[in-house]
């Protein structure tokens, strides 16, 4: 049994027992003793004291020992040396000293044999202290630990799955990997820190040079230098600012130098700081450099009062903007999970990306417990940031261990149930399916008018949800309209002739689904309608869906006009629909041409107004005269030379027109009526002109001396005329419809879902054909035809004595 006492060194307390103490007592009365009469004697008692305790610490946690003893405080004093081992070694060489002393206590150091263990260091931490116990651990300078970790992080943001697996490393090492405060450190290797006796700015610099041994005038020029390259020097100096410690005590600064924390070395350091040698006077080009670093230095030097000021004023704003926000946040929060206990059940209908996702059907697919994951990930971020912002107002820190851990558990916990659950929804957009119906229509006694259903808010989310009761509580009484803007449920309509003896109306409905069953099945539960009154033929404009989910769900319809047959519309039909119609008919300043109008479809002139003429003096359309751009309704007109290409790829389209037509050169225009929310980007590569995703409405002209492939898809239009190739390989997707004409030795063509390749006027010497899903084609063949098709493809070509079909029918 033996007698403990308590003593408290740099602010920690330690139990030890009576004898160690009576040792360890008299060798810090020594120290006193021998640095009383030094300048700045508290600072360097401080830092022997400091590093006593944490030579005590590490032995405390790493034996797991209540009470230091004799044999630890022998220890101690073995690795620090003796007041009187140092005097006695006082008049011998500085090299012999040196050597002496590094044996001594390198030979006292591993006299204490300790197990490797991976701690986060919570005394050298910036954010949870896993970059500084990873770089005790691995025997390393933290700063090359911290700025691996910001490189693999940011730098290399590209390769996504490794800024990810750093994310999720260093979080749940902060989860699970206990933390301690004063570990054990090896000295053998110096530390980064910045040099504050040396600096201009931060001690970024200086502290390089100590830590390198450069010359500090040399690394100052790099250093500018360095920010003539795109402002990297900046970046990095900035980064390192932030992340390096200053090197604040004498401690600090010896092993920014690299040397062992020794009575000796202390007393060096000291003679050194207090009998400076004269140091090198600085060049005239480094002097010049510096010049603008040394003015900025100045001016904050002088402003400093301000700057303080400034810094408080800036200080409280941001606490009340912190605060505000989290406050906010929160009680909108509450207000969003009152409306029900999902918080996603009832009401809370939000349309994003240009009423493209409706939230509210999404959410109905979500697992029930989402929402309390999702209150699980966001609120711990809330209060954070209350807490931030409080703890700037009142100028202290009010987070605690406790919470931290609290905090981060309830977030990762909330984050890992979204990304479960998430899913789950991206699952039911595995496969795409599409069905068509069509419907005959008989050709009335006189001409017949179409026009387009104007329908309410109301009516259009009833549609969509089918209930009544639940859009009255959705939708505020002042909601009002447009019919004819983009929106989930907007039908496509086009009008075309063709040749037959009554009007057909082609629906097209496509969806998304688990399997392409469900998506069947989805695509079954588009609901689209028209009504017939006397001569008046209304489409709607929006589709309803009879099982309130969403799927992606799309609806194109089409009407085939038979040739020559005599038609009206309105001026909401005409605005509506996808087909061109020039803009001089809807100049209203003689009045409405739409009234009375009469319409017809040709096979050589297509859609003709044979009553109106456009009020504008212009001989062409869009279609037939493309060398101006100041006819009425084309509001913006880009054009573009291109690089050398035979092929086109445009994959999605959406309800744009494109006109592909010979020529000279190789150029593409854009024009439209409404300026585009974005520009398609169109560029060649490796001959091929590749189109990104295209606005609905704008109309595009490319023209090429030569053409041999184009693939198209989305639900545009297109049209290519007066092409003679040996060659031709067409490719089409989704709702896409291609109408060409002229001559071609070899036609290769497939198509697939719903899109449609009208050829009739295309004269083919053989065709290899690939038809699947529901897509049609109607071609022109002179000697032979073979490929396979679908069940619910159409394929029709004129019969002829000569022509060989061979044609296999797949299921």
């Amino acid at each position: 049994m033996k007698k403990t006492l308590s003593i408290n060194i740099a602010g920690i307390i330690f139990h030890i027992e009576e004898d160690a103490f009576a040792t360890l007592d008299a060798y810090i009365k020594s120290i006193h003793a021998y640095f009383e009469n030094f300048e700045g004697s508290k600072e360097i008692i401080a830092d022997i004291e400091a590093r006593i305790a944490e030579k005590f610490w590490g032995i405390r946690e790493d034996e797991k020992t209540e009470a230091i003893s004799l044999e630890h405080v022998n220890a101690l004093i073995a690795s620090l040396g003796t007041v009187a081992d140092f005097q006695a070694l006082e008049s011998e060489e500085d090299k012999k000293e040196n050597s002496s002393s590094q044996a001594h206590s390198t030979h006292s150091e591993k006299s204490i044999p300790h197990q490797k263990i991976f701690r986060r260091d919570l005394s050298r931490k910036m954010i949870g202290g896993v970059a500084s116990g990873l770089a005790r651990y691995l025997h390393a300078d933290p700063i090359w630990v911290r700025l691996c970790m910001i490189v693999g992080f940011f730098g290399l943001i590209p390769l996504f799955h490794v800024a990810n697996v750093i994310f999720w490393a260093y979080v749940i090492c902060w989860i699970a990997i206990p933390g301690e405060i004063n570990l054990e450190e090896d000295k053998s290797f110096r530390k980064f820190y910045r040099d504050p006796e040396k600096k201009v700015i931060g001690g970024v610099i200086s502290g390089f040079a100590a830590y390198t041994g450069w010359d500090l005038g040399l690394l100052r020029v790099l250093a500018v230098l360095s920010v003539l390259f795109f402002g990297t020097g900046i970046v990095a100096y900035l980064v390192i600012l932030i992340i390096a410690p200053e090197a604040k005590t004498l401690t600090d600064k010896m092993e920014m130098t690299g040397e062992p924390i020794t009575l000796e070395n202390i007393e060096n350091n000291i003679k050194k700081n207090f009998q400076k040698e004269d140091e090198a006077e600085e060049s005239a080009l480094t002097r010049i450099l510096l010049v603008p670093f040394r003015l900025i230095a100045a001016f904050f030097g002088a402003f400093k009062g301000f700057f303080i000021a400034l810094r408080w004023i800036v200080q409280i704003a941001f606490g009340i903007i912190l605060t505000a926000f989290g406050l906010g946040s929160i009680i909108a929060l509450i207000t969003f999970s009152s409306v029900g206990f999902s918080g996603l059940d009832h009401g809370q209908v939000q349309i994003a990306f240009g009423e493209a996702i409706p939230l509210y059907l999404l959410a109905n697919d979500l697992p029930s417990w989402t929402y309390l994951a999702f209150i699980a990930a966001i609120l711990p971020i809330l209060v954070s940031i209350i807490i931030s912002g409080v703890s700037l107002l009142a100028n202290r820190k009010f987070y605690n261990r406790t919470y931290k851990y609290i905090a981060t558990t309830l977030c990762i916990i909330g984050w890992v149930g979204l990304f479960v659950a998430l899913p789950t929804v991206g699952r039911n957009f595995s496969r795409t399916a599409s069905i068509n119906q069509v419907k005959d229509i008989s050709i009335p006694s006189k001409p017949f008018v179409f026009d387009i259903k104007k329908e309410s808010q109301e009516s259009i989310w009833e549609k969509m949800l089918g209930s009544r009761e639940l859009v009255d509580e959705i939708l505020d009484d002042e909601d009002m309209h447009d019919y004819n803007r983009e929106g989930f449920t907007r039908t496509q309509i086009t009008i075309e002739g063709y040749s037959g003896t009554t009007i057909q109306v082609i629906e097209f409905s496509k969806s998304n689904g688990k399997d392409r069953l469900d998506a069947e099945k989805n695509a079954r539960s588009i609901k689209y309608d028209y009504s017939i009154q006397n001569d008046k033929i209304t489409f709607d404009s929006h589709f309803g869906i009879t099982n309130q989910k969403f799927r992606n769900q799309r609806m194109r319809v089409k009407v085939l006009i038979p040739f020559g047959q005599s038609f009206g519309m309105t001026r909401d039909f005409a605005s509506y629909i996808e087909n061109e119609i020039h803009g001089g008919y809807f100049n209203d300043s003689t009045g409405d041409l739409f009234v009375g109008s009469l319409w017809n479809f040709t096979p050589e002139k297509g859609l003709t107004c044979i009553n109106r003429e456009p009020i504008e003096d212009r001989e062409e359309s869009f279609h037939e005269d493309r060398s101006s751009s100041d006819e009425v309704g084309v509001n913006f007109s880009i054009s573009k030379d291109l690089e050398n290409f035979q092929s086109i790829e445009a994959l999605n389209t959406e309800g744009a027109s494109i006109r592909i037509v010979p020529g000279d050169k190789y150029v593409i225009r854009f024009e439209g009526n409404d300026k585009p929310s974005f520009v398609t980007e169109a560029k060649v590569f490796n001959g091929v002109l590749k189109l990104d995703k295209v606005q609905s409405g704008v109309q595009i002209e490319i023209q090429s001396p030569k053409l041999s492939k184009v693939e198209l898809g989305g639900n545009a239009r297109t049209e290519i005329k007066g092409f003679n190739q040996a060659k031709l390989e067409v490719v089409l997707h989704n709702f896409h419809s291609v109408n060409i004409d002229g001559t071609t030795d070899l036609l290769i063509a497939s198509s697939d879902q719903n899109s449609e390749l009208i050829a009739p006027n295309l004269v083919a010497q053989k065709a290899i054909v690939s038809l699947k899903d529901q897509s049609k084609m109607d071609l022109q063949v002179i000697k032979s035809i073979t490929g396979n098709k679908s069940m619910d493809a159409n394929l029709s070509y004129p019969t002829m004595s000569n022509l060989q079909v061979n044609i296999k029918t797949q299921k």
